[in-house]
């Protein structure tokens, strides 16, 4: 997704919308709101509904206090990683698919790692070849574990733990050392590229234009 700074997203500027996506990338609650960004004569539950509406964020839970906590929705992680950049050409886009395409077969190939890399599925406007100018180029990724189903849970979750702690990162808690895997696979497919939108979501489920465009088989 490619936005101007001048831009305004359910009613906030861009700016302050992309950062409130990327603090609902977990879910939180709506009383934050007004922590992380300025709401001007909103409240944060207001501005909770707003983007509710709009579609970038998903109602998760009440909690024992009665606070609603949202969670961003494929459409919301898209704005999270939204540029301010220029657009990208068609070609450009094609270099940037066989880029990551070539990352995933690599990954793959790294014994090493506790995950594959199953699946790359290309949505939005690369999909329109009358396009050639494109705001990004989105992609859908599935991952499947290399931990056999019959693993306890409990050793599940110490696998994963170690790999986190072997990588030397930092983390500040056990749910980024849990999910470091597939975070680690996204940064390695993005590659730094801030023309790359990649979600772990299913848009299948949200949009009937999709394309698989790698399916990685075991051998």
């Amino acid at each position: 997704m490619r936005l101007s700074r001048g831009d305004q997203v359910a009613g906030l500027p861009a700016t302050d919308a992309r950062e409130l996506m990327r603090r609902f990338d977990d879910a939180a609650p709506e009383s934050m709101i007004g922590s992380w960004i300025d709401t001007g004569s909103r409240t944060g539950a207001e501005v909770a509904r707003a983007f509710a509406d709009a579609g970038y964020l998903e109602f998760h839970k009440v909690d024992r206090d009665g606070e609603t906590w949202w969670v961003s929705t494929t459409k919301g992680s898209a704005l999270a990683q939204a540029s301010f950049s220029r657009p990208i050409t068609r070609g450009t886009a094609e270099r940037l698919l066989a880029g990551v395409i070539d990352r995933a077969e690599k990954f793959n190939a790294d014994g090493s790692h506790v995950i594959d890399i199953a699946e790359l599925v290309v949505f939005g406007s690369y999909l329109d070849p009358d396009m050639q100018h494109l705001g990004d180029l989105d992609l859908g990724v599935t991952f499947r574990n290399r931990v056999p189903d019959t693993t306890a849970t409990v050793d599940r979750s110490k696998i994963l733990l170690d790999y986190a702690k072997a990588s030397g990162h930092r983390f500040h808690d056990s749910f980024g050392r849990l999910s470091w895997a597939e975070d680690e696979a996204l940064q390695i497919l993005r590659n730094r590229s801030a023309a790359i939108n990649l979600t772990d979501e299913n848009v299948r489920t949200l949009t009937d234009r999709w394309e698989v465009v790698y399916s990685y088989h075991v051998p």
